[in-house]
C-alpha cells in the first residue's frame, strides 16, 4: 500500500520527493512500537514516518537537499536497528542518492517489489486525491451537492471503472478503497497538458508557477459541464491494464498411462453417475483441444467407460509399488496386501486372477478389478449398487459388486455405505420413548364424582330427519370422571362450540360443576374453554398428537361406540329414540365392575361406578328427625366404605407400569423424524429438538421441534431418532 503527501511549494529551491520502499516484514503495530523508542530524540522524524508509512512503503517529501540527506540517513539508521533494511530508493533528483548506499537486501532469494511503474504511481495519486476529497467533505459544514475527480491516466481510469477483483493485490486494494469513498461515474479524464499537477512533478522554474493553470486549474472547470472533456468510457482498455490482471492457474490434463493425478476432488460429487458424467465432459474438452476431429453431441457409452477407467487408475495409484513390480516383471513385495490375490496388469489396470479361467463366466467375473477400500470411487460404487438393488442388504450388494470389482475389506465398505443411505436411515430410526408417567393426584385421591372430568366427542351418528328420506348427523359428548370412572353421555347436534356448550350446561346441571376439565386440542374445546373461563372453570389440554395422554376418556369413547354398533346394528332411529339408547348405554357402562369378579357366591359384589353415583336413603317421609340424623350417619358410613374399597381393590391395581422398559431418551439438538398420519416414513417430516418439556417426575414427556414449517410440539413417543447431537 502507498501513502504520500504533497510537497509544499518552495519558490527558492527545488522540491525533492523521496518514496521509500523497505522490506519490513512487520505489522504496523510492530513499526509503531519500534519508532516509540526514538520519540524523544527524533520526534519530528518519527511523526513523519508514522504518518507516511503504509504497510511496507514510505512516500514522503522534503523542502531542501540537506533535509533529504538528513531524513534518508536517519531513517536508514532507525530501521536498521530493527533489522528492517531499506532495499529500494527513488528520488526526483537522481544525483542526490546512490541506491547502492542502502546496502544489500538481507532477504536474498525472496521476492522484493521492483521499480514502481508509472500506472501504479498514477493510481497512488488517484488514491491520495480520493482521500483528500473525503477529508474536505468531512471538514465542510455545508457539504457540496456534487464532487468530481480527474486523472490524466486512462489506465487508472479503466481500473477505477472495472471490477476490483479482476486485478492483482496491489491494484485491487487501492481500487477497492477508491470505489468505497467515491462514485466511479464522478471520475473523468483530464488531458495531460491541462493537468496542473504535472507542472511541479516534471520540474519547472518558479516563475512559471504564477500561471493561470497552476493558480486556477483548467479553464473548462468554471464552464458548463457540456464543455468539459468528453467521456471516454467507451474507449478500448489500454494494454497496460492487463499487466496487473490477477494471475490464474490453468489446469492441465495428462493422459499418460499409470498417472496418479486426479482431474478434481471426487468428494465434491455425491453420486457415481454425476462423477462419471462430469469427468467425461472434461475428457471430451481435453480431446477437442488436442485433436482436429471434435467430439460433439450427448455423451457416449465409450466416453463414460473412459471416465470410469480414469478413476479406476486414480484409485489404484495407492498400489504404485505393485504396479511397478508387475511392469518390471518382478515379484510383489513381501508385505503387499495383494500377494494372495495374484494380481495381473491389463491395460494399466490391476485385476485379480482366480481359478475360473475355463468357466463360462464373463471376463469381468473371471478377472475382477482390484480396488482399495478408502477411495471415494469405491464409496460411490457401493452406494450406487445399493440404490440400483432397491436398497438391498449388505450381502446382496457385496455379491453384485464382486461381479466386476474385488474391493479390499469389501464387507466393511458396503456396510458403511448402507449406514450413509438417507432412506435406509429413516427406516432404521428407533422410536424415542419414556417410562409411563405417575398418575396425577386428580386420579389417585377420593373426590366428588365428576370433580375432575375428561371430555371428548364421538360420532357421527345417523338419525332420521324431519323430512321424508332425510338423514341427519348427530354427535355424542362423553364426560368421564377421572376418579370413579363414571360416564355421562349427551347428544350434540354438531361439532360447533355453541352446541357443545349446551351439552355441557345439561351435564353440569345434573352432575354438578366440575373443578377441572381435561380434553384434547380440538378447536371447539378451545373455544369452549375461553367461554367457560369467565365462569371459573379450569380447562387443561394435553399435548398435540398424544391421545394416550387422555386414555381414561378415550377408553370410554371406545366402549360407547362398541355398545352403539352392537345395539343399533343397521337401524336408523329418530333423535328421541337415539337419546333413549344413549341413556341405556350410559347406565350399562356405569354398572360395569371396576374390580375383579370372583366365583365365590359369599364374596362381596364388585365395585362399580354407579355405586358412587347412587347412595340411597330410602323413604324418609314418616321418619323423625333423630332417624334422619341416623340415616345420614349411615350414608356417610356407606360412602366411607366405598372409598376404602376403591383404595384397596381398584387403585392398587393401577400401581404397576404398563411399559416398564426404558426406550431411547430425547436430548436437545437431536435430529428426529416426526411421525405423521401415513404409515410410509418417507412422507414424515424431520425436525430438530429445541426444548424438552418434563413431566412431574422430571422426565421428558414432550418436545418443541424446529421444522421447515415452523415450530411445533409433539410427544416424545411420536419422534424417531435420526442423529443424536453428540454423535
Amino acid at each position: 500500500m502507498e501513502h504520500a503527501e504533497k510537497a509544499p511549494v518552495q519558490p527558492d529551491g527545488p522540491v525533492h520527493v523521496l518514496p521509500h520502499h523497505g522490506v519490513f516484514k512487520k505489522e504496523k503495530a510492530t513499526i509503531r512500537q519500534h519508532l516509540d523508542l526514538f520519540k524523544s530524540s527524533d520526534g519530528e522524524l518519527v511523526d513523519r514516518l508514522l504518518r507516511d508509512i503504509y504497510c511496507d512503503d514510505l512516500i514522503t517529501s522534503v523542502s531542501s537537499e540537506e533535509e533529504a540527506h538528513r531524513v534518508r540517513d536517519r531513517t536508514v539508521e532507525i530501521f536498521s536497528e530493527a533489522q528492517m533494511n531499506m532495499t529500494k530508493w527513488t528520488t526526483s533528483l537522481q544525483s542526490l542518492v546512490d541506491p547502492q548506499q542502502l546496502g544489500d537486501c538481507p532477504y536474498q532469494g525472496k521476492k522484493v517489489l521492483g521499480e514502481m511503474s508509472i500506472p501504479r504511481l498514477e493510481l497512488t495519486a488517484a488514491l491520495i486525491g480520493a482521500r483528500l476529497l473525503t477529508y474536505v467533505k468531512q471538514q465542510l459544514t455545508v457539504p457540496p451537492q456534487n464532487s468530481f475527480l480527474w486523472t490524466d491516466s486512462m489506465v487508472v481510469l479503466s481500473w477505477i471503472r472495472s471490477d476490483a477483483d479482476r486485478w492483482g493485490v496491489y491494484v485491487r486494494n487501492r481500487i477497492r478503497e477508491i470505489q468505497g469513498v467515491s462514485a466511479t461515474e464522478n471520475w473523468g479524464h483530464c488531458p495531460g497538458h491541462e493537468n496542473p499537477a504535472d507542472l511541479p512533478s516534471r520540474g519547472i522554474p518558479a516563475n512559471r508557477l504564477n500561471s493561470d493553470l497552476w493558480r486556477h486549474g483548467p479553464k473548462w472547470l468554471t464552464q458548463d459541464p457540456s464543455s468539459w472533456p468528453q467521456d471516454r468510457s467507451s474507449d478500448p482498455e489500454p494494454e497496460e491494464c492487463r499487466q496487473e490482471e490477477k494471475k490464474r492457474a490453468l489446469p492441465t490434463i495428462s493422459s499418460a498411462e499409470g498417472t496418479d493425478h486426479q482431474l478434481f476432488d471426487p468428494v465434491r460429487h455425491s453420486t457415481l453417475s454425476r462423477l462419471l458424467r462430469v469427468t467425461a465432459w472434461i475428457l471430451r474438452w481435453a480431446h477437442n483441444c488436442r485433436n482436429q476431429n471434435k467430439r460433439c453431441g450427448p455423451l457416449t457409452a465409450e466416453e463414460i467407460s473412459e471416465a470410469m477407467k480414469h478413476w479406476i487408475k486414480s484409485a489404484q495409484s495407492t498400489f504404485h509399488e505393485e504396479i511397478t513390480a508387475l511392469q518390471e516383471a518382478r515379484a510383489l513385495p513381501s508385505n503387499s496386501r495383494l500377494r494372495c490375490l495374484i494380481p495381473a496388469l491389463e491395460s494399466g489396470i490391476l485385476k485379480k486372477v482366480g481359478r475360473l479361467q475355463e468357466s463360462l463366466l464373463s471376463e469381468e467375473e473371471k478377472y475382477p478389478v482390484i480396488l482399495p477400500s478408502n477411495h471415494r470411487l469405491v464409496q460411490l460404487l457401493a452406494e450406487d449398487m445399493h440404490r440400483r438393488l432397491c436398497h438391498a442388504g449388505a450381502q446382496q450388494v457385496l455379491a453384485a459388486l464382486r461381479d466386476q470389482y474385488w474391493i479390499l475389506r469389501g464387507r466393511q465398505v458396503v456396510r458403511a455405505a448402507l449406514r450413509r443411505c438417507p432412506n435406509c436411515a429413516i427406516f432404521r430410526a428407533q422410536q424415542l420413548g419414556q417410562v409411563s408417567a405417575p398418575l396425577p393426584s386428580s386420579r389417585t385421591r377420593p373426590s366428588r364424582p365428576f370433580s375432575y372430568t375428561g371430555v371428548d366427542l364421538g360420532g357421527p351418528l345417523l338419525v332420521r330427519g324431519t323430512a321424508r328420506h332425510q338423514v341427519d348427523k348427530l354427535y355424542f359428548a362423553v364426560f368421564t370422571c377421572a376418579v370413579t370412572r363414571a360416564l355421562h353421555l349427551e347428544l350434540v347436534s354438531s361439532q360447533k362450540t355453541e352446541d357443545f356448550i349446551k351439552a355441557y350446561r345439561r351435564f353440569s346441571a345434573r352432575r354438578g360443576e366440575p373443578r377441572n376439565l381435561l380434553s384434547d386440542n380440538a378447536k371447539n374445546f378451545k373455544g369452549a374453554a375461553t367461554i367457560l373461563a369467565a365462569e371459573g372453570v379450569a380447562w387443561h389440554f394435553i399435548v398435540e398428537r398424544a391421545p394416550w395422554w387422555g386414555g381414561f376418556w378415550e377408553r370410554m369413547v371406545g366402549l360407547t361406540k362398541l355398545a352403539l354398533r352392537r345395539t343399533l346394528g343397521r337401524a336408523l332411529l329418530g333423535r328421541e329414540e337415539l337419546e333413549t339408547v344413549l341413556c341405556g348405554i350410559e347406565s350399562a357402562i356405569n354398572a360395569r365392575p371396576l374390580t375383579a369378579v370372583n366365583d365365590d357366591p359369599d364374596d362381596r359384589r364388585p365395585l362399580r361406578p354407579v355405586d358412587f353415583l347412587r347412595c340411597p336413603l330410602g323413604d324418609t317421609s314418616d321418619e323423625s328427625e333423630e332417624d334422619l340424623r341416623s340415616r345420614r350417619r349411615y350414608q356417610h358410613t356407606v360412602a366411607s366404605h366405598l372409598w376404602r374399597r376403591w383404595l384397596r381393590e381398584y387403585l392398587r391395581n393401577l400401581r404397576d407400569f404398563q411399559h416398564a422398559s426404558h426406550a431411547n431418551e430425547a436430548s436437545v439438538g437431536d435430529l428426529v423424524l416426526i411421525e405423521g398420519d401415513q404409515r410410509n416414513r418417507l412422507t414424515w417430516k424431520t425436525g430438530v429438538i429445541q426444548q424438552l418439556h418434563p413431566g412431574r417426575d422430571g422426565r421428558a414427556r414432550a418436545a418443541t421441534l424446529r421444522t421447515a414449517d415452523g415450530d411445533r410440539r409433539r410427544p416424545v413417543q411420536r419422534l424417531y431418532l435420526l442423529e443424536g447431537h453428540r454423535s
